[in-house]
């Protein structure tokens, strides 16, 4: 082989290098992506499963509504039925004086979770915070239910059923908010807003109107009959 051909194939090998390894690099780059958004993909089949799962927890633990009917006949029967004495309002006021304040910190806190994620502030600190509330008023409630009137147990129920629902409506808003930053724009079907609407709506109106609600049902309790006020 002539001195010229020997100098041309040394001199092309460093470009065939190189352009091998730009190759398997792209190669390698590309199965990385891929895997990166089969996981996001399953993640975010995870976070539907697990919240399905937590709404069906929910639904079990809510009160039958029958009783609520058979409450409609509450005021005839007490009419028969002779009054409460004043210690049984004191105990049964005690007991509100424990639940009520746990209550309203439940409704604040995750008040404050949810501003924080609709401003698009800083919200581990409060989403954990709401979640400890929740769990201390029903493990509360469940410690004091023999000694409380039915209807306030249903209007408890209730509304700390609403709080969770509008606390795992946002958390649902964060975690596919994450996994689309993940992905990219596309690959994955979100409706912000709708959630956005969802938990608004949750806690705006069904929660403020049940603490409304229970406001009421516990002053009912705790007044005896011609007090002021009543």
């Amino acid at each position: 082989m002539e001195p010229d051909g020997i100098l041309s194939l040394l001199s092309s090998q460093p470009l065939v290098v190189v352009g091998g390894l730009l190759c398997l690099l792209a190669l390698i780059s590309f199965f990385l992506v891929n895997r990166k958004i089969q996981q996001a993909l399953n993640d975010v089949d995870h976070i539907d499963h697990r919240l399905n799962t937590l709404w069906h927890e929910l639904d079990t633990l809510r009160l039958d509504p029958a009783p609520a009917t058979a409450n409609t006949d509450q005021p005839l029967k007490s009419a028969t039925q002779p009054a409460p004495s004043p210690e049984k309002y004191a105990a049964e006021r005690e007991v509100y004086e424990t639940l009520w304040p746990l209550i309203w910190s439940l409704h604040d806190k995750v008040g404050t979770f949810l501003r924080a994620v609709d401003h698009r502030e800083s919200h581990s600190e409060s989403r954990l915070a709401a979640r400890h509330a929740a769990l201390e008023v029903r493990s509360q409630v469940n410690r004091l239910r023999p000694f409380f009137d039915e209807n306030i147990d249903r209007l408890i129920t209730q509304l700390l059923d609403v709080e969770i629902k509008a606390h795992l409506t946002a958390c649902q808003y964060l975690d596919r908010n994450q996994s689309q930053t993940a992905v990219g724009a596309e690959g994955i079907e979100t409706q912000p807003d709708t959630l956005r609407h969802k938990w608004k709506l949750l806690y705006d109106s069904e929660a403020t109107e049940l603490v409304n609600q229970l406001v009421d049902a516990i002053r009912r309790r705790t007044l005896p009959p011609g007090a002021p006020g009543l």
